[in-house]
């Protein structure tokens, strides 16, 4: 039994390049005509905001090359692949859009670049809500990969960890995610002493107090 996770991160970097994982092509049709657009907006800013400025920045700071404002060093983001430099709220940001866009494979702003950025790498920066977003479709890209495997959830409502059944699976098996014994046959909690069709026929009363279980 493996989490969707560990097989995701295990092809990381080749299902990142990968065409299958791109979402349909009618949400993508604008995107190299975007880019493009927001190379020369970006350019365009960094020159007025070379020419506006009297003095050097000092030593402890840069210029974030997306909304061209210096800002200290601290808030440096630095993305796989490429030199350029970020700060971290336009990196929130960017990030955002692209998946807002149904873009999960995320390259550098800057066009023919070749950077990219890793969803482990934004881990520190990004808020909890944008990367479990990320998390889940690169999860979910990965099961399309891999359609030929059977995947089953976790039934414990807290965890409900995405799992691939490996062939040599048992049916009382391990959830490697929250560790607590799941049927992986009818895909729900342990029922010890019972059959899947005995679990499936147990009353009202017996099937109450195992949902309150799944939830300790």
């Amino acid at each position: 039994m493996r989490t969707i996770k560990e097989i995701f991160l295990r092809h990381y970097y080749s299902l990142w390049l990968s065409p299958s994982l791109s979402p349909p092509s009618h949400m993508n049709s604008n995107n190299v005509e975007n880019h493009e657009n927001s190379d020369v907006a970006i350019e365009q800013r960094k020159i007025n905001k070379e020419e506006g400025r009297g003095e050097s920045p000092s030593i402890s700071s840069f210029m974030c090359e997306i909304c061209i404002d210096t800002k200290i060093e601290a808030e440096n983001f630095s993305i796989t692949g490429c030199s350029h430099s970020y700060c971290t709220d336009c990196v929130v940001n960017y990030v955002g859009s692209k998946l807002d866009d149904n873009m999960i494979n995320i390259q550098c702003p800057v066009r023919r670049c070749g950077g990219f950025l890793e969803l482990d790498g934004c881990r520190e920066v990004l808020p909890k809500m944008i990367f479990d977003r990320w998390d889940k479709l690169l999860c979910e890209a990965a099961v399309v990969e891999n359609e030929s495997e059977r995947f089953i959830y976790c039934p414990f409502k807290d965890c409900s960890a995405l799992m691939i059944v490996d062939d040599d699976s048992p049916t009382e098996s391990e959830c490697p995610s929250c560790n607590r014994q799941i049927c992986v046959s009818c895909e729900t909690v342990w029922h010890h002493g019972s059959t899947c069709e005995e679990f499936g026929r147990t009353d009202n009363k017996y099937r109450v107090v195992m949902e309150v279980a799944t939830k300790n």
